[in-house]
C-alpha cells in the first residue's frame, strides 16, 4: 500500500480584487472648509489695531493740544520726553507738569513700551505703512544698531541746557502729526515735512524711526526696564523655530541666546504687541507677571 505524499507548500493568500465603483455612482467629497475672518488666537491683534485707530483719530482731533502737553477736559496729559526737555531748558518743573507725566510713567513701569504699539499715531502709520512697503527690506548691520534714539535723547537735552529751549519738540514726528491735525482742520507748516522723510525711511526698513531713532521710545524703554508685566520664554518647549522673530513688530533678536538662558526678552525694546506670544505654535511664550 503506497503512501500519499502531502503537499505541506504553504497556502497563498487570495487575492481580491478592488472593488469597481458602480456606475454613476460619485465619489463623496469632504466639506470646504469656511473661511474665517476673525481668529480666536489674533484677538489680541484685532484689539491692538481697534486701539490704535481710535488713538490716532482721539490724538489728532478729539484733544486739545500736542501730544507733547495736551488737554482732556481739564486734566493735562504729557509726553515724558518733552517734560525732561522742559526742565532741562531751565525751566521750572511745576507741580502740574509733574503730575501730568504720570499717566504715562505709571502705564511704562507696570506695561513697559506699550504705547509704542497700542496709542502712539506715528506708530501706527508706520506700521500701515509697513503693509504696502518691500516685503523685509533691511538696512546694512552696521545701521542696526539700537543706541542712536538714546543718543538723540541725549543730545536734545544737552543742546537744551545751552540754547534754553526744548529743541526736538519742533521737529518731533508724533507732536507734528498732532499739531497738523485738529477739530478745526489741517494747520500744516514747515515741521509737517519730518512725516514723508519717517515714511520714506519704512523703504529702507520696517519702523526704522521706531527702532533706531524715537528719543519718545528711548525714554519709554529706559523706564521700561522696570517693568511687571512681559512676555517670558519656556526653555524646554522653544523649538527655535523664529517664527516669532518674524512676527515680531520691533524685529527682535527673540530667541537670541541671552533671551533663552535668562527667559526673558530685552524689557527697553519688547513693545508689548502680543505678536510673539500668538505666532508661537508651542507655546513657549508666554505673557506672565514679575517679568
Amino acid at each position: 500500500m503506497e503512501n500519499s505524499s502531502v503537499d505541506e507548500s504553504p497556502i497563498k493568500p487570495v487575492e481580491e480584487s478592488p472593488v469597481k465603483p458602480v456606475k454613476g455612482e460619485s465619489k463623496k467629497k469632504a466639506a470646504p472648509k469656511k473661511k474665517t475672518y476673525f481668529k480666536k488666537k489674533y484677538l489680541k491683534e484685532y484689539i491692538r489695531h481697534l486701539s490704535q485707530i481710535f488713538f490716532f483719530v482721539a490724538l489728532l482731533v478729539l484733544v486739545v493740544g500736542t501730544f507733547c502737553s495736551l488737554f482732556i477736559r481739564d486734566q493735562a496729559l504729557s509726553c515724558p520726553t518733552g517734560s525732561l526737555q522742559i526742565l532741562f531748558s531751565g525751566k521750572t518743573l511745576t507741580l502740574a507738569l509733574l503730575v501730568s507725566i504720570i499717566p504715562l510713567v505709571v502705564l511704562t513701569l507696570v506695561l513697559g513700551r506699550v504705547f509704542c504699539s497700542w496709542v502712539c499715531p506715528i506708530g501706527s502709520l508706520t506700521e500701515l505703512f509697513s503693509k504696502v512697503g518691500p516685503k523685509d527690506p533691511r538696512w546694512p548691520g552696521f545701521l542696526r544698531s539700537r543706541l542712536p534714539k538714546y543718543g538723540i535723547l541725549a543730545g536734545a537735552l544737552s543742546v537744551g541746557l545751552f540754547v534754553r529751549k526744548a529743541i526736538f519738540c519742533p521737529v518731533c514726528p508724533i507732536g507734528t502729526i498732532c499739531r497738523s491735525v485738529n477739530p478745526t482742520g489741517l494747520d500744516v507748516g514747515p515741521e509737517a515735512l519730518v512725516i514723508p522723510i519717517v515714511a520714506g525711511l519704512e523703504l529702507g526698513e520696517k519702523k526704522t524711526f521706531c527702532k533706531y531713532l524715537c528719543p519718545v521710545g528711548a525714554t519709554l524703554g529706559i523706564l521700561g526696564k522696570l517693568k511687571l508685566y512681559g512676555p517670558r520664554i519656556n526653555q524646554e518647549k522653544c523649538k527655535k523655530c523664529k517664527l516669532c522673530i518674524k512676527a515680531c513688530s520691533n524685529s527682535m533678536d527673540i530667541i537670541h541666546q541671552e533671551n533663552i538662558e535668562g527667559k526673558r526678552i530685552s524689557k527697553s525694546e519688547c513693545i508689548m504687541c502680543y505678536k510673539c506670544v500668538d505666532a508661537c505654535p508651542y507655546g513657549a511664550l508666554k505673557m506672565k507677571v514679575g517679568f
